[in-house]
């Protein structure tokens, strides 16, 4: 990836329905009527949600669509909001959704603060976050920058504001007789590329 940021564990975890159900259950969530829910304070929450995808970009839509197909096997019902681009750039401005598809660009010196800083994509509210985020964006010292950023990691591994679902890669494809120094990086697939030849 090019980050010293991806050296970190992943956070990882295999998807299981039976202790997705125990989760619920042991947070006071019932099935009822093919839904989960609970009381609260005499209110009865359910849980149904709203996605939003950009309806052009299509390899999210289908994403979507799995995400609600999955949920529906453990009982979470999900309603599918497929908005134009002026929609859906209304959406993460206003963050007038429940859940979003949605991508980010992440460069090899990453800014964090729109996951954990002040007005953040999901408005995460944790103070810690937000002062971790100060420091680091004032840190020049690798070592206390790494220790910073794990320990920005270790909060995001305990509260999980976001799930990250994949990324794009570039793939360089070439034909067999292409010869030279052909070491593409992470900043640049064609780097050296004035010293490729064809045989």
């Amino acid at each position: 990836m090019g980050s010293y940021l991806y050296e970190n564990d992943k956070v990882t975890s295999e998807y299981n329905i039976e202790t997705a159900r125990s989760i619920l259950q042991n947070n006071g969530w019932t099935f009822n009527k093919k839904v989960w829910q609970k009381t609260v304070n005499r209110r009865t929450l359910k849980l149904k949600f709203n996605l939003v995808v950009n309806s052009s970009n299509e390899s999210r839509v289908a994403v979507a669509e799995n995400i609600k197909n999955s949920l529906a096997e453990l009982g979470i019902q999900i309603n599918i909001i497929k908005a134009n681009e002026s929609q859906y750039n209304k959406y993460l401005e206003n963050k007038n959704y429940d859940i979003i598809l949605t991508g980010v660009y992440s460069g090899y010196s990453p800014d964090l603060s729109s996951y954990f800083g002040e007005n953040n994509l999901a408005n995460y509210n944790n103070e810690t976050t937000i002062n971790l985020i100060t420091e680091i964006n004032n840190i020049t010292d690798e070592k206390l920058l790494r220790e910073k950023y794990n320990e920005l990691i270790n909060i995001y591994k305990e509260d999980i504001p976001y799930i990250f679902l994949y990324y794009n890669r570039n793939n360089l494809i070439c034909n067999p007789n292409l010869r030279g120094n052909i070491n593409p990086n992470n900043y640049n697939l064609y780097f050296n590329i004035e010293a490729w030849y064809r045989q």
